[in-house]
């Protein structure tokens, strides 16, 4: 079944068997995690342990370096991390750069 056969079905309110197989057939594959979520969700766990062993505030630049991804990245991630609960952040100040936002486990 291809969706607009799908989505003309639905709009009729021809709810066949063939039509709920298909819907659930979507559904499950939608509701699985993408492998970029996947991915994503590897390197918050690297670095919540990271963080655990060096026990200090690190900002995004040293982390991305650890990780070998980029800074943007590790930022975005860690700004999820933040949001769930599991990091705080904070603002240091660095020689000759200014201040950063730096992370530590929450």
């Amino acid at each position: 079944m291809t969706q607009k056969e799908f989505y003309k079905a639905v709009a009729e309110g021809n709810l066949t068997a063939e039509v709920q197989d298909y819907a659930q057939e979507r559904y499950t594959k939608l509701s699985q995690p993408t492998a970029k979520q996947k991915e994503n969700e590897a390197l918050k766990t690297q670095i919540l342990e990271y963080l655990g062993e060096v026990g200090k505030p690190v900002i995004s630049t040293d982390l991305a370096g650890e990780m070998n991804v980029s800074t943007s990245k590790i930022t975005g991630l860690c700004g999820v991390l933040v949001k769930e609960g599991k990091l705080a952040v904070s603002d240091v100040v660095l020689a000759k750069v200014g201040s950063r936002k730096a992370y530590t486990l929450a």
